[in-house]
């Protein structure tokens, strides 16, 4: 499965968790996902949490040519192939420390396991 999808972040301000609500934040089945970002601008600082386990943190998303490029693979997925097992909940916060909104565009591709 792939999900992909866009998410404007307001200056100086913090986005908790941007598939909160989506059918992807629990797992329902064991997966592996592999993480993609572009923004249309520098600035944005991405988290990956696992239930409370730090994937990887401080991201920086790559810079699309237009607001609305997508990732590119493998170019713009800094993680791939994180497991996750049936139940746990998948947390991407992004914060932005800039003057300004951006827009973060970003695709997961979802391998299941089970």
């Amino acid at each position: 499965m792939t999900k992909q999808s866009r998410v404007q972040i307001a200056a100086t301000s913090t986005n908790n968790n941007i598939v909160a609500g989506d059918i992807v934040e629990f797992a329902q089945t064991g997966r592996a996902i592999s993480f993609g970002f572009a923004a249309e601008g520098a600035g944005l600082l991405i988290d990956i949490l696992v239930d409370s386990v730090l994937i990887a943190q401080g991201l920086t998303p790559g810079i699309g040519a237009a607001a609305t490029a997508m990732p590119i693979y493998p170019d713009n997925f800094p993680v791939t192939d994180e497991v996750m097992a049936a139940g746990q909940r998948l947390t991407i916060r992004v914060q932005n420390p800039t003057g300004g909104a951006l827009w973060l565009n970003f695709t997961l591709n979802i391998t299941e396991l089970g």
